[in-house]
Parts: structure tokens; sequence; C-alpha cells
């Protein structure tokens, strides 16, 4: 199995690992650090493992733009697709093949699930409730 270096176990930076909702800016760029879930973390794990057999690179672009979009959505929890019909308050956004779901909580979001496109979304999210 390959890993990611710097990163240790984890794909995922401890920021975004630690619940704090501070907001941060650097140069106008302003971000708050979602928390992610035990569940989604492991999702990315798994999903950063496969990946990485055939192309390291790609996997590190596939956690480098959850994080850019975790962030995002963070700072604006209402701007994921709504997923009420899967879960009260459940909202989604895409990271080209996956898609997170998240809820928002307390000034940011909480990413449940990160899960492939062309998986059965509905019969797994039913059956994480």
């Amino acid at each position: 199995m390959v890993t990611r270096e710097g990163l240790g176990a984890s794909r995922l930076p401890s920021f975004v690992r630690e619940e704090r909702t501070e907001v941060r800016c650097f140069f106008l760029r302003c971000y708050r650090n979602p928390i992610i879930t035990e569940q989604a973390q492991a999702d990315l794990d798994e999903a950063w493992d496969y990946i990485s057999e055939k192309a390291p690179a790609a996997a590190d672009g596939l956690i480098d733009r959850f994080v850019a979009a975790a962030r995002v959505h963070a700072l604006f929890p209402e701007s994921g697709r709504s997923r009420e019909e899967l879960n009260p308050g459940l909202r989604s956004f895409v990271v080209k093949p996956y898609v997170a779901f998240y809820r928002p909580v307390e000034g940011t979001i909480e990413v449940l699930r990160v899960l492939h496109g062309k998986r059965d979304i509905r019969r797994i999210i039913k059956g994480d409730q």
C-alpha cells in the first residue's frame, strides 16, 4: 500500500479532523474547518488506497480537492445540494467521481460519508440511519 507522505496514517491534515469552527482568512481567502466523522475518514482512506495503487498523484489530488470543497461548504453550509429524500437535513457536494454527504452544524459542516457516485447511495445512506 502506498501512503501519502507527510500526513501519516490519515490522508487528511490534522486541522480537518479537529473540531474547530473559527474562521481563518489568508490573503482574503476565508475558510472554516469542517468536521470529518470516522466513517467519512474511512471512506476517504479507502478511496485513496484504491486510486493510489495506479496513480498516487491522482489520489493525493482527490484528497486536496475534497479538503478545498469541504472548506467552502463549511463556510457556506447551505450551498450544497439538499438530500432530504435520503435523510432530513442532509446535504451533499461532488468531488468527482465521489459524493460527500454532510449536515450543517454550529457554524461549520460535519461530513458523514464520502461515496463513489456509482454506488447504491440510497441503500448505503438509509442503512447508516
